[in-house]
């Protein structure tokens, strides 16, 4: 894997703070513009949440997570940047099918 590949921008996450992060359930969250992470945390956690801050993920920082035990949730805009550079690894893989259902907003 190349050192760009490593630095490709998957998508987006929130946090509050480095110990809390937005998770649906055990999963970290990671959507695929800033907008859409905005909107599935506004549709999924109280309003006293509303201090969560965004930032980019890289591809790297990503397999770094999964290598330590982390369990991620992607929107199908994530999981199409994803996948092609995670068969590039010698990670084990496979092509997941992912049910076509957008996040309910509103």
């Amino acid at each position: 894997m190349s050192i760009q590949g490593l630095r490709t921008v998957i998508g987006y996450f929130a946090y509050t703070s480095r110990m809390d992060v937005f998770c649906d359930g055990e999963a970290c969250v990671i959507a695929g513009s800033k907008q859409a992470i905005k909107e599935y945390i506004a549709h999924n956690s109280s309003p006293q949440d509303s201090s969560y801050i965004t930032k980019k993920t890289r591809f790297g920082e990503i397999m770094r997570g999964v290598n330590f035990g982390a369990a991620y949730c992607f929107n199908q805009e994530v999981y199409n940047r994803f996948y092609p550079l995670a068969q590039k690894t010698d990670f084990p893989l496979r092509k997941w099918k992912i049910p076509l259902r957008k996040w309910k907003i509103g």
